[in-house]
């Protein structure tokens, strides 16, 4: 379990995702594909279940919701209240069993429970919203073919508004994509400057620039430092990256070599911020 003081995290996550600047890089935006790449024609379900258990790595649903997806991993507290991941599994009393995929995919992107009511931000859906329909199907074909845990969670309350997501879907290159779908920018920023201060189990963390800013962010980084940061958690300098960025390690170190390389590419891609952060 982990203990972040969540206050300027919830007003980042609430916005942070909607706007972010899209340096330029061929290809559009394409339904990620797990590795090894799947056959072409039509996706049977166990492809479908592959690729959606990709999707939810790459989205760290694992990190907040537990490697079994029962929920209460992950622990949140602060001025804006208390809050642990709930259980997502397909337990009928407990978990999500009685949703319908269309109910669980408006929840996912849209931040829509059944019953109506808006899920707060802390769940990332102003990022998930841009999940392509491909996706979308197999993240829930994936979540809802996994093994039922029935387990209560004691969510707690947090007083943190909804946000209104954009009706339509913008179209983003790949490696945009992925930084949307990993919400990059709920801690580094919309324009990826960081600067955001967290913390960690009685430490304070603040999310580091990474603009392409050669003396403030990571401009004198290559892609292949890029890919080992993101997959590996270690850093150009040698260095291991902490939580919580660390808490998406084992999700994040599935990415696929060309997913990889499309994020290093945008993430190296953007525009120069001069703006110091100091390391804590």
């Amino acid at each position: 379990m982990r203990s972040t003081l969540i206050g300027a995290f919830l007003v980042a996550a609430a916005t942070a995702c909607q706007s972010a600047p899209q340096p330029a890089q061929p290809g559009g935006a394409t339904a990620l594909s797990p590795p090894p790449p799947t056959t072409t024609g039509p996706v049977s379900n166990d492809g479908l279940v592959a690729r959606g258990e990709y999707v939810a790595a790459i989205g760290g649903c694992a990190s907040c919701h537990g490697a079994d997806l029962g929920g209460g991993e992950q622990h949140a507290s602060g001025a804006m209240g208390s809050w642990r991941g709930p259980n997502i599994t397909p337990d009928p009393q407990l978990g999500i069993g009685a949703w319908n995929d269309d109910q669980l995919a408006a929840a996912i992107r849209d931040g829509v429970r059944p019953d109506g009511r808006e899920l707060a931000p802390l769940m990332p859906y102003p990022a998930y919203h841009a999940l392509t329909d491909d996706d979308t199907e197999a993240l829930v074909a994936y979540l809802q073919s996994r093994p039922a845990v029935h387990r209560q969670i004691d969510r707690g309350h947090l007083d943190m508004p909804p946000v209104a997501v954009p009706a339509a879907r913008e179209q983003l290159t790949r490696g945009a994509y992925l930084a949307t779908v990993m919400h990059c920018s709920a801690c580094h920023g919309k324009d990826y400057a960081g600067g955001m201060k967290m913390q960690e189990g009685g430490d304070t963390v603040i999310a580091p620039n990474i603009t392409s800013d050669h003396d403030h962010g990571i401009g004198e980084w290559s892609d292949r430092d890029v890919e080992r940061a993101v997959r590996g958690m270690v850093a150009k300098n040698g260095h291991v990256i902490h939580k919580p960025m660390a808490d998406y390690r084992d999700s994040w170190s599935k990415l696929s070599d060309d997913d990889a390389r499309a994020l290093a590419g945008f993430v190296r891609g953007i525009p120069a911020v001069a703006k110091p952060v100091p390391t804590e």
